[in-house]
């Protein structure tokens, strides 16, 4: 049976439909319409069959949504088991293209092989882009899209330089990262071209993922687990919106880095619980972003959504603990909760909102700020405080308790009305048929007095 027949019978029996499977809208990138952060690893230089189905079997046992695949690695049988696996578990794939210049035939046979599954979600056109003419990123992409609309495409870059040309030829961009064992760079160095890497790509309309470093150099020992925990939530804080981490295969010892790297690959598992959990997705891809270096190893970001914040710190230091004076009063901060109870507690809120502490060498602390005030009837109502719920949403919400609340008032960000519901015979408003996004409530009662204004996300 050769490789087409093959082909023929995965199309048959894989459910294909070539309906669209991911987009990039307003810089949300979507996969089966619903937002999605993408959080994995690439699984490059695997070429042995058994080994490549250990890859899923693996994989499928973290949080992991995202896996980075060569599009030709093994034989079509092969990807179909692969596939399947990552099917009834909910794995995504980014896959590797062969560069069309030079293998024509290859690139087209493969990508029409791998766009029989929906569980294909990009097309990764070209790795280490910056070591390439822009006129074969174009190329390449071009090619792409003759074959395939319905998938966002990916590229990988490490150069600053051409990040403001060449975002503009794919939806989703990565910046690659080695603050390890590399010379000069370091988690200081990483910042800033993080940074401004994710300001340049979103202000291009396009969606910035980072590529942070899980190998090491030759003859140099694998980044901490300390650090590449360090080096994550340093990529969230610079913007990132999505993080591919490179690699799995442990090159030294041609052994995944699971068997090679147990407390790294340990620290990895539980990053991909944290960052895929879907209330943490909200924050980072809809919240209200802002970032603010304190020091040259210390920064901060916050993500407002709703009424709440999230704010992730880190101290990029090797060797010293570093002072954290964090003003929150302009958030009117009522009280700070860390995300996850197991990781340490590091600062305090004083009541003037001034979070304050010391973080220790690679030192991350996360949070979750409820401001003192919320949405409320005026200050002389008896009536019990109106609450909008689930927010965000993705069809419904509903106001309760409803009392006097007689209809709700949605405005877009620029303060347009967008629609009226009257809720007299109900206590639902259905924003279905509204694009995904931030969207502002009123609600007033038969007087058209004002009860409750707040914010609410569309996802």
């Amino acid at each position: 049976m050769n490789r087409y027949t093959v082909f023929l019978i995965a199309q048959l029996f894989c459910c294909v439909t070539y309906a669209q499977v991911s987009e990039l809208v307003e810089s949300v990138f979507r996969v089966d319409d619903e937002p999605f952060l993408p959080f994995g690893i690439y699984t490059e230089g695997i070429y042995d069959e058994e080994d490549y189905l250990a890859i899923a079997d693996s994989i499928v046992q973290t949080d992991m949504n995202t896996v980075w695949i060569e599009s030709n690695a093994v034989d079509e049988a092969t990807y179909q088991s692969f596939y399947a696996t990552c099917a009834q578990n909910e794995l995504k794939t980014m896959v590797y293209l062969v560069p069309h210049n030079l293998f024509p035939e290859d690139f087209a046979y493969w990508l029409n092989f791998h766009k029989a599954f929906d569980s294909a979600i990009g097309w990764d056109i070209l790795d280490d882009a910056n070591n390439f003419p822009l006129s074969q990123l174009v190329n390449q992409s071009n090619q792409t899209l003759a074959l395939d609309t319905t998938r966002v495409t990916y590229q990988s870059m490490y150069a600053l330089g051409v990040v403001e040309s060449f975002s503009e030829q794919t939806e989703l961009t990565a910046m690659q990262g080695y603050p390890w064992g590399n010379g000069s760079d370091d988690l200081s160095t990483a910042y800033t071209r993080y940074s401004l890497f994710c300001d340049t790509v979103k202000r291009n309309g396009g969606f910035p993922l980072v590529n942070n470093q899980l190998f090491n150099w030759e003859e140099e020992t694998y980044p901490s687990a300390a650090h590449f925990d360090c080096q994550t939530y340093l990529s969230l804080v610079c913007g990132a919106r999505g993080i591919i981490n490179y690699t799995y295969l442990d090159y030294d010892q041609d052994e995944p880095i699971s068997v090679t790297q147990p407390e790294l690959w340990g620290q990895l598992k539980q990053i991909a619980t944290e960052i895929t959990s879907a209330e943490w997705k909200d924050f980072i891809l809809f919240g209200d972003y802002e970032r603010v270096q304190l020091s040259s190893y210390v920064a901060y970001a916050t993500w407002t959504l709703a009424g709440e914040t999230l704010l992730i710190t880190f101290n990029g230091s090797a060797v010293n603990s570093e002072l954290v004076s964090i003003d929150l009063s302009a958030l009117d901060v009522g009280s700070k909760d860390p995300v996850f109870d197991y990781r340490p507690d590091y600062l305090d809120l004083s009541e003037t909102g001034m979070l304050t502490g010391s973080l220790p060498p690679y030192g991350v602390a996360i949070y979750r700020l409820e401001a003192l005030t919320s949405s409320t009837l005026p200050e002389s109502s008896e009536e019990e405080a109106i609450r909008i719920y689930p927010n965000p949403t993705r069809s419904f919400f509903q106001i309760t308790p409803k009392g006097t609340a007689d209809k709700v008032i949605v405005f877009n960000t620029a303060g347009v009305k967008i629609s009226i519901w009257q809720l007299r015979e109900t206590s639902k408003v259905d924003l279905s048929n509204l694009p995904s996004g931030v969207y502002f409530v009123e609600v007033q009662n038969e007087q058209n007095v004002t009860l409750a204004i707040d914010k609410i996300v569309k996802i």
